[in-house]
């Protein structure tokens, strides 16, 4: 196999050699030999297509086209290659992501060690949503590393950690598959076992991210095993690793497993089909296995024991878990949810607005980072830490009483007894509470009086109940509360708001008021869009990817609540 690549290396050696110098006194840019015109990308006003640059480039390619390896420290090239992989402008760094899998190709060809290192995976961050640069990037970044995948069947190999890493970027496309990435003549310099091991794996992902395996050590030195393993031909996960990215408490001693989530108790055994959740009996498609201390189940039984949607996408290997949302239609109240909760989302994870829960459950995929798996990482943890350090919340029962009380009885009722105070004085009464103010109170009762006499008895309503969405999609993450239980908690609050406001302006000014009064800021006579968050929800307005959040046509129809359940039911099941 090795002589057949070095031969075909010097027949392409013979072709690349004869276009340098014309196409560099053209500088037209066009992708080398061993990339199809499909999978290359242009950037305007690349820095790569100057010409001195564009010269580099192309003796660079006749080289790895030739069959050599990189240049290294003293070679005649060597001067060429520093100065590309110096660079860090977007079109530079492609070309030499290209060059360094040629390179690395010719190298495992010759059966010597393939670098790890190249610049594609850094500059595709930069370059998120800007297609097809984006994919160009990630296709190509997954392909350097897989010609590192070990020779072996060592999943604690560093390369095969960073291969599976890089995949996540990769399983977003729609389109993409495993055959279009094995679809390059030179990774048939990989071997059997490499092959077999690539086309092995499963790609879990929760949410769309990649849930990585178990623990990595801090040193960043090993991977463990892969999240999924194949028994039989089949897709078996950890359930307790799974289970604990949704919240769940997990309890595993001896051949059982137990798991706490959202009041509802689960029990499956190694080795029996048979497994209950909560009052229900459930059969599983095959016996859960117990494997160096961890309880596998097979993927889809995920369905019945968490609740969750599996669908399996064989083109890419992968396992795709996401929350079963069809329990809840046709209701709308994510749609409520979602803007409702965007303000605390843009503080806390600005990436993540417009995700349920304003965090992913699990937070970030990370093989091969030094904090791998790390629950601090994920969403639950997330959840926990800010219930426990700004509400006082540490169960379910404290999260749904919460939740119920403040929907009606929340801050708004302070602000409009300080309001009926106020109203109720007359003008010299008013006026000598003034003369006597001290501190914020000489900003504040005058605030107060304003915003009373612009909202009248809605108050600063919008500051209680935009809260109320982030509480129970923070309940969700944290397992207290289930996907359905949670929006209807969240009905009455989005009732309050669509029956009082008109359009999501008119709210958002309500909350920002109410914000600023409970927080005693004196922005007495300022222009409340002027303030930190209201700028805040002024770039969430114009922004392309959240503006859609912000349709006025909620106001305009009616709340649609969930199937069969209510915030009086979920509020009883914990009395």
């Amino acid at each position: 196999m090795k002589r057949l690549i070095s031969l075909a290396l010097s027949v392409v050696m013979l072709l690349a050699l004869a276009a340098p110098a014309a196409s560099a006194a053209e500088t037209k840019p066009a992708p080398p030999d061993w990339v199809k015109a499909e999978e290359y990308v242009l950037f305007e006003k690349g820095e790569a297509y100057q010409k001195e640059t564009w010269d580099r480039i192309l003796r660079l390619r006749a080289d790895a086209a030739a069959g050599h390896l990189a240049p290294e420290k003293g070679a005649p090239l060597y001067s060429d290659y520093e100065a590309l992989r110096q660079s860090r402008e977007a079109s530079i760094c492609f070309e030499c992501g290209l060059l360094d899998f040629r390179y690395n190709a010719n190298a495992l060809a010759q059966g010597k060690t393939v670098a790890l290192q190249n610049r594609l995976d850094s500059t595709a961050y930069n370059l998120k949503g800007q297609e097809p640069a984006h994919y160009a990037f990630r296709l190509w970044n997954a392909r350097c590393l897989l010609l590192k995948v070990p020779d072996s069947q060592d999943l604690t190999d560093r390369g095969l950690g960073m291969f599976v890493a890089a995949m996540e970027y990769l399983l977003a496309y729609p389109d993409f598959t495993m055959e279009k990435l094995l679809d390059n003549a030179f990774l048939s310099c990989l071997s059997p076992k490499q092959l077999s091991m690539v086309k092995g794996l499963t790609f879990v992902t929760l949410d769309g991210k990649l849930v990585c395996p178990n623990r990595s050590l801090r040193d960043g030195s090993k991977w463990e095993d892969q999240i999924a393993v194949i028994r039989s031909g089949q897709t078996f996960v950890p359930l307790g690793r799974l289970a604990e990215l949704m919240g769940a408490a997990v309890t595993l001693s001896g051949k059982k497993m137990t798991l706490e989530r959202a009041g509802v108790t689960a029990v499956v055994s190694a080795g029996s089909k048979q497994a209950s959740v909560g009052k229900k009996s459930v059969q599983m498609s095959s016996a859960p296995l117990l494997e160096d201390g961890r309880m596998y189940v097979p993927v889809k039984s995920l369905e019945q024991l968490l609740g969750q949607t599996v669908e399996m996408l064989p083109g890419k290997q992968q396992a795709a878990i996401t929350e079963n949302r069809d329990a809840v239609k046709p209701s709308n109240l994510e749609a409520w949810a979602l803007p409702m909760g965007a303000m605390l989302g843009a503080l806390n994870n600005a990436d993540q607005v417009g995700t349920f829960g304003g965090k992913c459950r699990y937070g970030r995929a990370a093989v091969g980072s030094r904090v791998t798996n790390r629950l601090d990482t994920t969403g639950p943890d997330y959840a926990r830490t800010t219930f426990k350090g700004n509400w006082d919340i540490t169960s379910r029962e404290d999260l749904i009483n919460t939740v119920c009380r403040m929907t009606l009885f929340g801050h708004n009722v302070d602000f409009l007894t300080d309001a009926a105070l106020i109203k109720s004085l007359s003008a010299a009464e008013y006026q000598q509470l003034l003369k006597n103010a001290q501190g914020m109170d000489q900003y504040m009762f005058p605030y107060t009086k304003q915003l009373s006499e612009k909202w009248g008895d809605r108050g600063i309503l919008c500051w209680d109940l935009f809260r109320m969405s982030n509480l129970v999609q923070w309940g969700y993450l944290a397992g207290y509360v289930t996907y359905p239980e949670a929006l209807a908690l969240l009905e009455p609050a989005a009732t309050l708001l669509h029956d009082n406001f008109k359009s999501w302006d008119e709210a958002y000014e309500n909350y920002l008021d109410g914000y600023n009064w409970w927080a005693r800021n004196n922005v007495l006579n300022q222009n409340i869009w002027e303030t930190e968050r209201g700028k805040i929800y002024t770039a969430m307005k114009a922004d392309p990817a959240q503006s859609a959040l912000f349709d006025d046509q909620l106001f305009k129809t009616p709340v649609k609540g969930v199937p069969g359940l209510t915030a009086e039911q979920v509020l009883a099941s914990v009395q």
